[in-house]
């Protein structure tokens, strides 16, 4: 495997562990500075804001200058802005530091997509992709439990402290990375109507309404199980195993799927399936916990599997600007955690688990979706689809 690609799926495990592991007592430290229910969707959605409107532009940079000092710069401002968000208790100042850390996160986040789709080929990606969150997943799943673990010895202020001080690191590290040139023939605007057609259109917009759901429901899936009793520690555990499984998958399952069946096929089968297992979790067990690590379990794998396969797919339509369509869809995507959000956190707090039916629907809608997508001999097969190239 490339030296590139490896130096990048460790670089990137590593900063998704610095910037997670804080997320487990994120809700207790919202209780203790006094903010609402709602007010934590509300604050999170300015972070998605803030990566929506940078998205685009960060990626069009990275394509232009280098991705490695888009990504340094990237995490600089993030970790300032955490460490603002652990001083500050007016909403206001929380809500401005929120918007600050998505500008900035998103330019790490595109840039580390764009790099790796740009150094693997068409043929391969959709595995390096899958190999990708799997790194995450894994990294992510030890930083939940470690968090989780902090959280009982440490104030929740003093985790994210300890958080904004780990990303601080993270960006002088990422300045190790062997660097990609820009190129100096990419436009100067984002053009949106030269990148995007028909068929892009349609998986934005289903990425769009899948994001929405997966973000609502993991994010206030921790708001949940804080509020009906359990610990940190508790949900810290759930994660920790939860992602487990779900690296098995990720890292074997996955890239051996993507390898003998095209990606939207591997799209379509996980958004019915995963709409279904999300339903059936608040549905049809009375304990929660037999839910959680059942069916949101297999609802965690589903989400996991289908953002590489869409990032993938979408990469191969122009192959000469990948930073600049890896941003537009990540400004889908962060537009999907805005709304999931915001939208979120009015659902929870009028009714706790209408924002996980919501969620199950939606999805089920995606699926619906992408059947108008017209796709090869081998799709067709399997679900047909008439009309939309």
């Amino acid at each position: 495997m490339n030296k590139k690609i490896i130096y990048m799926l460790i670089f990137s495990a590593f900063a998704f562990f610095a910037t997670n592991f804080q997320h487990v007592v994120t809700p207790s430290y919202l209780n203790t500075i006094g903010l609402k229910e709602s007010h934590y969707g509300f604050l999170f959605a300015f972070m998605a804001l803030g990566m929506s409107i940078s998205s685009p532009i960060s990626g069009r940079i990275g394509d232009k200058y280098g991705t490695r000092l888009t990504i340094f710069f990237g995490f600089i401002g993030y970790a300032i802005s955490q460490f603002l968000f652990g001083t500050f208790t007016n909403i206001y100042a929380l809500v401005f530091v929120r918007l600050t850390a998505g500008l900035s996160i998103s330019a790490s986040s595109t840039n580390m997509i764009s790099y790796l789709t740009k150094v693997s080929t068409p043929e391969r990606r959709a595995k390096v992709m899958s190999y990708y969150v799997a790194g995450i997943l894994l990294f992510v799943s030890v930083a939940y439990k470690f968090g989780g673990e902090l959280g009982i010895f440490l104030p929740a202020r003093t985790v994210i402290y300890l958080h904004a001080l780990t990303c601080l690191i993270i960006a002088f590290i990422s300045l190790l990375l062997p660097n990609l040139k820009g190129n100096s023939q990419v436009i100067e605007k984002v053009k949106f109507k030269e990148v995007i057609n028909g068929k892009l259109l349609t998986l934005l917009f289903v990425n769009l309404l899948a994001v929405m759901a997966f973000t609502s429901s993991v994010r206030f899936m921790e708001v949940y199980v804080i509020n009906i009793g359990f610990t940190t520690q508790t949900l810290g555990n759930y994660v920790f195993i939860s992602g487990l499984v779900t690296i098995i998958f990720t890292s074997l399952i996955l890239p051996f799927i993507s390898s003998r069946v095209k990606e939207p096929i591997i799209m379509k089968l996980l958004l019915l399936i995963g709409g279904l297992a999300l339903w059936s979790t608040f549905n049809l067990f009375d304990n929660i916990l037999i839910g959680l690590y059942s069916t949101f379990i297999l609802f965690n794998m589903v989400k996991s599997g289908y953002d590489p396969m869409h990032n993938s797919y979408i990469s191969k339509i122009d192959e000469d600007n990948q930073g600049q369509v890896i941003g537009i869809s990540q400004s889908f995507k962060a537009l999907g955690m805005v709304l999931g959000l915001i939208i979120g956190g009015y659902l929870y707090a009028y009714d706790k688990e209408l924002v996980f039916n919501a969620s199950a629907v939606l999805i089920l809608v995606g699926f619906i979706i992408l059947q108008l997508i017209k796709g090869d001999k081998n799709e067709s097969k399997i679900f047909g689809a008439p009309n939309i190239k």
